[in-house]
């Protein structure tokens, strides 16, 4: 099954450029039937038609940045939200703003490249923008109700060892308890290999919204580091949630990135911090999972434990992080060389 995704990945990669690209895609698709396989392993007859197609119909669309520098700002830790009319433009603080451009901008990447979207179906969804249970609870846990979502697809820029990409999809509409539903808007990063193979992606931004609150994450990429804001929210005011930097290596994976080495303790992680990445045991704690993990050179190896997690509330509904603990065994995850190969669920 993994080779079946493999191979719809590529085709859709690179169909990036083309005219008409969504009658390409079925195409490509609809005449490469006897190239899926069931199998874990692709045969070298089937590495060898895939390159012939990625050299078919690549078209380079190659960027020195990508993402949005606002990013890079300094935002206030909480802000109150004035309003959108324009008697209040004047009255707004520079976070929100900036919070309000982000989003807009995220729009509007998708909006002018919608001639050329690519569309994909469904049950290619959590595999393509690399969604697991560690990324934001709504995108994890709620049905997705488009059976099929278009996505903008970029070649970002090609190394010795893997080519950089950036999808990017259209809203999205999940199942969801709320008069306005859910919607997001995804973007990951994803890189592959000389060979046309999956190293690693991440998702460096989302726009989630359900009428009453929000959940937002934006990302900048400078060549050499992927910064990520986090920023949440309810009506009336918003607040900055965190900075994350990322590095890609050689190799193409993805891995986090830190200031200074040393032991690391707060309330959402616990570790080693060793040439500026993770490294060892540590412990990873969201509104959802307590989560143990294990690192080398910062990508995730051996076993990792989910627990659910246990924790205590104030008056209002917010999570008392002091008081995170691990509750009962979810599932667990093997990794090897920072690469998912087993995922097992309690029963």
């Amino acid at each position: 099954m993994k080779t079946f995704f493999l191979i719809v990945f590529v085709l859709l990669l690179g169909s990036c450029g083309q005219t008409d690209q969504r009658h390409s895609v079925n195409s490509v698709l609809k005449n490469s039937e006897t190239l899926v396989s069931e199998s874990d392993q692709a045969s070298e007859s089937e590495i060898d038609s895939i390159s012939l197609l990625m050299n078919q119909l690549i078209t380079k669309s190659i960027h020195t940045s990508i993402g949005d520098s606002l990013v890079l700002n300094e935002f206030e830790k909480e802000w109150e939200l004035v309003g959108y009319s324009d008697m209040e433009v004047d009255k707004r603080s520079e976070s929100e703003k900036w919070l309000n451009n982000l989003s807009y901008h995220l729009v509007e990447k998708y909006n002018l490249n919608e001639n050329s979207a690519i569309v994909i179906d469904e049950k290619y969804f959590h595999r393509l923008l690399n969604i697991t249970p560690s990324t934001p609870d709504h995108l994890f846990e709620n049905k997705m109700l488009n059976k099929q979502f278009s996505t903008i697809i970029i070649n970002v820029s090609e190394h010795q060892n893997y080519k950089l990409y950036s999808i990017l999809t259209e809203k999205i509409r999940f199942e969801y308890d709320s008069e306005f539903g859910l919607n997001a808007q995804i973007q990951s990063l994803v890189t592959i290999s000389n060979h046309n193979k999956i190293i690693g992606n991440l998702i460096v931004a989302y726009s989630i919204g359900d009428g009453y609150s929000i959940s937002d994450q934006f990302f900048f990429y400078d060549k050499e580091f992927i910064h990520i804001k986090l920023f949440g929210g309810g009506e009336g005011e918003a607040h900055f949630v965190g900075y994350q930097k990322y590095q890609i290596t050689p190799q193409g994976k993805f891995i986090r990135y830190y200031e200074q080495d040393g032991i690391l303790k707060n309330d959402e992680e616990q570790g080693l911090v060793k040439n500026h990445t993770r490294e060892g045991k540590w412990v990873e704690m969201n509104n959802v999972y307590f989560i143990e993990a294990e690192y080398k050179e910062g990508l995730p190896i051996n076993e990792w434990k989910y627990y659910k997690i246990v924790q205590n509330f104030t008056e209002d509904g917010i999570p008392i992080l002091s008081s995170r603990k691990k509750g009962k065994l979810l599932y667990t995850e093997i990794y090897a060389n920072g690469t998912l190969v087993k995922r097992e669920f309690i029963k």
